[in-house]
This record gives structure tokens, C-alpha cells and sequence, in this order.
């Protein structure tokens, strides 16, 4: 095997290993530190806040009667699947890879949470004067760094695919 593709799987191995140790470690922190929906400040514009969010970003469906956590186990499942693929097929190399592992290693974190809570833990909260950013976790993080990464690959990556 071509010696840099070893190393992007030992690359994809660590960062996905890394964003899931790292999530579910800070998890089981904050559920041992922390007591739900009692803030604790931080500085201004920190707070640790710890929360079940039983719906997808923003608390979309966060309301419903439990039916939403499967679907959004098996739309990470799906989504993780598709990114493989495309890794697979080499639509996604180098940094593109790279934030497609960050954003499957994410998504399956809180996937965890999920199967395992019934709800995803979040606890970290930004805030600036009276306006608060909801509560997130470090999984949540990976997804949106990915994201971000993921769409400047679409604009400045082509080189890496010829």
C-alpha cells in the first residue's frame, strides 16, 4: 500500500478516535461536575451549562415524544456512510477527508449519547450581554469545524483532486 495513504489512515484513525475519546471524556466530566439547567459562569462570555438535548442543532425537534433520537441516529449512520464513500471512491482526499472524519466522528459521538441517554449531553454555552448561543459539546464542535472545512475544500481543494 502507497506509504501516504498509510498515513491518512493513521491520520482519519486519530482524528476520529480523538473526537470521540475527547467528547465522551468531557461528557462524563461535566455529568459528574455539573447539575443540569444551573449555569455556572466561567467568564463573560462562557458559561458551563449542562443540558439533555433531545433534538438536532438549535433544539430542532427537541419537543417530541422520543421518536425523533432514531431518526437521527440513522440519518448520522446514513450520512457517515455516504462520506465513506466518497473517501472510498477518492471524491474526498487529503483535508477533505480530514473534515469528513471530523464531522462523522462527531455525528457518531452524539449518536452514542443518543442510543445510550436518549438524549445528546451538551454543556458548553457562549453568551455576550443578554443574547446566549445555545448549549453545545465538543462533538458538536468537530461537526461545525468539519462543515467549515468541508466547504472550503469544495472552494480551494480542487487542486488536491487532479
Amino acid at each position: 500500500m502507497h506509504r501516504l495513504r498509510i498515513n491518512a489512515y493513521i491520520r482519519w484513525v486519530l482524528i476520529f478516535s480523538s473526537v470521540i475519546s475527547l467528547d465522551q471524556l468531557s461528557k462524563l466530566w461535566a455529568i459528574r461536575s455539573l447539575m443540569f439547567y444551573h449555569p455556572i459562569y466561567v467568564n463573560k462570555y462562557m458559561n458551563w451549562n449542562l443540558v439533555f438535548n433531545y433534538g438536532a442543532a438549535f433544539g430542532f425537534m427537541n419537543h417530541q415524544n422520543g421518536w425523533q433520537s432514531y431518526l437521527f441516529v440513522a440519518i448520522t449512520f446514513l450520512i457517515s456512510t455516504f462520506f465513506c464513500i466518497l473517501i472510498y471512491r477518492g471524491y474526498l482526499r487529503s483535508w477533505g477527508a480530514d473534515a469528513a472524519f471530523l464531522i462523522i466522528a462527531g455525528g457518531l459521538s452524539n449518536a452514542v449519547d443518543r442510543m445510550y441517554r436518549g438524549a445528546v449531553l451538551d454543556f458548553v454555552q457562549w453568551h455576550f450581554h443578554q443574547w446566549a448561543w445555545p448549549s453545545f459539546n465538543l462533538a458538536d464542535a468537530a461537526i461545525t469545524l468539519g462543515v467549515i472545512l468541508l466547504i472550503s475544500y469544495n472552494q480551494w481543494g480542487s487542486c488536491d483532486r487532479n
